[in-house]
């Protein structure tokens, strides 16, 4: 089984997959002074027209621990899919390159811890593995665009685990 080192979800490491989200050093005061808003680039606008559906939902996952076995990817196509944490620790997110005949290049493989204040933003069509909460069970707001069809999310099983290690 081919193991994977798991890096920090930094910004520019992750730029390939989709953008992470998280409150920065700018910040515009809001609610008559009781809120710092900090904008965050994620364009969720940016879809396919079949999609015609704002769908948001709340996954409650499991805890796991590292190292952690990937047996499944999964793509949208037609609309980026955003993660936040509602309540969480911290959690994996792993994800690749497409090959040319469209499937996942699991060779390209990467790994990334996030923390309880990131969330991230899946570009349309990346490749990755279902998100995994580590130290404790996590809540995640998740919002995508749908159609309501399989075109939604496309799944791989794995003919082999890909072991992603701390």
């Amino acid at each position: 089984m081919r193991t994977v080192a798991a890096v920090a979800l930094e910004s520019a490491a992750f730029a390939r997959f989709g953008t992470v989200i998280e409150a920065g050093a700018a910040a515009v005061s809001a609610n008559q002074g009781r809120a710092a808003r900090h904008d965050v680039a994620c364009d969720l606008a940016g879809h396919d027209a079949r999609a015609t559906r704002l769908h948001a939902a709340v996954y409650r996952i499991a805890p796991s621990a590292l190292p952690f076995a990937i047996t499944v990817m999964e793509r949208h196509s037609l609309s980026p899919q955003l993660f936040f944490p509602n309540i969480a620790a911290r959690f994996l997110a792993c994800a690749c390159p497409t090959r040319v005949d469209g499937e996942p290049d699991l060779e390209g493989l990467a790994a990334f811890v996030g923390r309880s204040t990131q969330g991230l933003v899946w570009n349309a069509g990346v490749w990755h593995a279902p998100l995994v909460a580590l130290d404790a069970a996590g809540d995640f707001l998740m919002q995508q665009w749908q159609c309501g069809g399989s075109d939604d999310c496309e799944e791989r099983t794995l003919g082999q685990p890909l072991l992603v290690s701390a």
